[in-house]
């Protein structure tokens, strides 16, 4: 049995390079479709992959891919159309993107897929008996017009829905297809590509109709399969583990995922950090040990066990395009992990701390999360959580959950590290007294005079007394031995053996109160 793979993918040639090698040890074919708006060194560096792996690996580069546009299903049918002038395609397509890994040895696969023969793995979920989006724009997908991007375009996409709504504009499908949605990667037998690809070019009323909905990606595949495939021909399972997180992001795994990636019996994995080298070795290098095949029946229950747990990891639920009319916080339950604020007054310090806390591994740098403008944490960070720079208003409106999820979605080997410029940043003060391991240090820098210190433990005491009684001070040269020791005391602290009060007993100074009245 042969395979075929396609990849979508815009940038990391190297990481495609390590993929399609992969892909290509036992003879299967890859089709790389690379985007046309990547870095011209980009794809100079894909192509090379096909010049170097001639009769295995092709590499087309014909569409602008942008997210929730009629573009990523294009790619896919281009990439499909290069598979049919093969004299032999392959048996199966497995469609994935340049993040994605293998988990186990394709000779497995191949192996699951003769055990289980006659079956396309693909999710068709009819959204008229049941719900797949977690919340806001589902059937209106189909039922109104998405003329504009949503990112470049957000406040007339908006507009547009509310004209929808009060208008009561509803399209129809056309042959009566019924709207059915998935998640975009799937492994589909090639006589089900073909008749997609027939199905296409034989009624083209349905390109055109898919071509003005909203994310055709997640609909587009589902809805004709699940027209022109009998339904017991169609497995509602993928081949592949992934996750959206209740923000309706992708769920990143980075290198503290190792163990939780060797124990999935799926096939392939998304989406993989490029700068989790640690974990892509660890995949690439798992023992190709004899392992169980697995069943439909595991799959579907690791898949949703494994979901669940993310989910309940993942406390903030932020706004999504289109998918929340507003913004709703889950009940949340007291934090205890510890978070370490350092109030500064002059920015001028932020690289210095940046650079000490992050050469000590028991701390995780998360920057300056409560800038009044943006949310100044690196781009990990951000993933994590599943937000952007540009998301002050949705941290604002939810100030509770932003804080809770800061601590909830720093790796559990790892304690939480945020920076409050002093008074420039404004958090939610109540919310951080009710954490119950917060340790706030106010830095003392060469350039903090009286007249500052006074003003800053001013806005402190003004804002959060509670804050002000747990606030110790230090001086900028003191921070690494601070910060060192801290880190000895969390790991007695983890395995209780000292109270939480003890973690900031030793920073405290001999006259707690020595500034509180300054």
């Amino acid at each position: 049995m042969k395979l075929g793979f396609i990849i979508l993918a815009h940038n990391q040639p190297s990481a495609i390079r390590r993929l399609a090698e992969n892909l290509t040890k036992e003879g299967d074919r890859v089709v790389i479709h690379f985007d046309v708006a990547a870095a011209k060194s980009d794809l100079l560096a894909v192509q090379q992959i096909a010049t170097d792996l001639p009769h295995q690996v092709q590499v087309i580069s014909k569409v602008k891919g942008v997210w929730g546009e009629w573009s990523l299903v294009e790619a896919v049918l281009l990439s499909l159309q290069e598979f049919a002038r093969l004299p032999e395609p392959p048996a199966y397509i497995h469609l994935m993107s340049g993040a994605d890994l293998p988990l186990r040895p394709l000779a497995q696969l191949k192996e699951f897929l003769l055990t289980n023969p006659g079956l396309d793995f693909i999710e068709c979920c009819d959204i008229s008996k049941q719900s797949w989006v977690k919340g806001g724009l589902s059937k209106e997908r189909f039922q109104y017009y998405f003329p504009v991007n949503f990112k470049t375009h957000r406040k007339l996409f908006d507009r547009l829905v509310r004209w929808h709504r009060k208008l009561k504009i509803r399209r129809r499908m056309p042959l009566g297809l019924k709207p059915n949605m998935g998640s975009q990667w799937w492994t589909l037998r090639w006589t089900t590509c073909k008749k997609v690809l027939d199905f296409s070019k034989a009624h083209p009323q349905v390109p055109r109709f898919f071509k003005s909905t909203w994310i055709p990606d997640e609909s587009y595949f589902q809805t004709v399969i699940a027209k022109i495939i009998p339904n017991r021909e169609i497995a509602n399972l993928q081949l592949m583990f992934h996750h959206l997180t209740p923000t309706g992001r992708p769920y990143t795994f980075y290198n503290d995922h190792a163990e939780m990636v060797r124990k999935l019996p799926h096939f392939f994995i998304r989406k993989v950090s490029p700068q989790a080298s640690i974990l892509w070795d660890h995949i690439c290098n798992l023992e190709p040990r004899r392992r169980r095949i697995p069943s439909l029946k595991l799959l579907r229950k690791t898949r949703q066990l494994i979901q669940n747990r993310i989910d309940a990891n993942h406390k903030l639920i932020t706004t999504v395009p289109g998918y929340h009319d507003g913004w709703y916080g889950p009940e949340l339950k007291a934090e205890k992990r510890p978070l370490v604020l350092l109030f500064i007054t002059d920015d001028i310090i932020l690289p210095q701390l940046e650079t000490i806390t992050r050469s000590i591994a028991a701390f995780c740098w998360l920057g300056k999360p409560f800038h009044p403008k943006y949310i100044g944490m690196p781009k990990d960070a951000l993933e994590r959580i599943g937000m952007t720079r540009e998301s002050a208003p949705i941290r604002d409106n939810f100030r509770q959950q932003f804080i809770h999820h800061l601590i909830a979605s720093t790796p559990e080997s790892q304690t939480p590290v945020a920076v409050l410029s002093m008074p420039e940043d404004q958090p939610d003060w109540y919310g951080l007294s009710l954490l119950e391991h917060v340790i706030p240090i106010l830095v003392i820098g060469a350039s903090l005079n009286n007249l500052h210190l006074s003003r800053a433990l001013s806005v402190i005491r003004n804002t959060s007394p509670r804050i002000l009684q747990k606030t110790v001070h230090i001086e900028l040269d003191q921070v690494p031995a601070a910060l060192i020791n801290l880190a000895e005391d969390f790991k007695l602290w983890q395995a209780r053996e000292i109270h939480a009060q003890s973690l900031r007993d030793s920073l405290l100074p001999e006259d707690p109160q020595a500034y509180s009245n300054t």
